[in-house]
């Protein structure tokens, strides 16, 4: 029933999300975003999303409680799996970025960025959430921001009936605002599946999605690091 009320989380904070605002599109890295002539730079990594299986898609609390039935060993596998190269990211951003000569600090827990309040402005490229309290709380001038908000596996269901086999998926977004003006100099979006090489009903080990979630995190890291940590 745990799964199911997540799920049921899911499409609610889905709903919500979509009748707010529409989804940030990707930003390209700002010319000077990682000048260190441009100010200092806290690097948070604030939430890594607990891996499970989202079988959200089936919709109706009954088709909901089917889905967990049917897909409770692999949430149980879900349960067990590991993501300490995810949570390596944020020292491993500051030093890449400290060598490039950015005056990047990692944060402790003082950002929480959901449930920020509203940013008002038909800018492009503004956030929509007001990062800008967070100036005098990380004494930095920018904010590089890792959030992974999924991670685990996916499986597609139309009502009780599932469309497909599950998937590893990472989701999240990197980005960097502007703590002045609450603008973004660079935002990307993260979306990742990959499914099993072979068979993936292989409990209670599920070998090839177990292979598959930890490409997926491998994924997820060059896509962090690469673009901010290049020459």
């Amino acid at each position: 029933m745990r799964y199911v009320r997540a799920a049921l989380a899911a499409v609610c904070l889905a709903a919500l999300a979509g009748c707010v605002t529409p989804p940030q599109t990707p930003v390209a890295l700002a010319k000077d975003a990682l000048d260190p002539a441009s100010g200092s730079l806290a690097v948070a990594m604030p939430y890594i999303a607990k891996p499970a299986v989202d079988f959200s898609s089936a919709g109706c609390l009954l088709c909901l409680m089917a889905a967990s039935a049917a897909n409770s060993e692999l949430s149980k596998h879900a349960d067990k799996l590991t993501y300490e190269d995810l949570s390596k990211l944020r020292n491993e951003l500051v030093a890449a970025l400290r060598k490039k000569g950015v005056n990047a600090t990692p944060t402790d827990n003082v950002v929480d960025v959901r449930g920020l309040p509203a940013y008002k402005t038909e800018a492009a490229n503004v956030a929509r959430q007001d990062f800008t309290g967070f100036r005098s709380k990380v004494q930095a001038d920018k904010l590089l921001v890792v959030s992974i908000t999924s991670l685990g596996f996916v499986r597609a269901y139309s009502a009780y009936f599932p469309v497909g086999a599950p998937q590893a998926t990472l989701k999240g977004a990197v980005f960097i605002v502007n703590l002045k003006n609450n603008s973004y100099e660079y935002y990307q979006p993260l979306s990742f599946l990959k499914a099993s090489d072979g068979a993936w009903d292989e409990p209670p080990a599920f070998p090839g999605l177990t292979n598959a979630y930890y490409q997926v995190i491998e994924l997820g890291r060059d896509a962090i690091l690469k673009p901010l940590a290049r020459p």
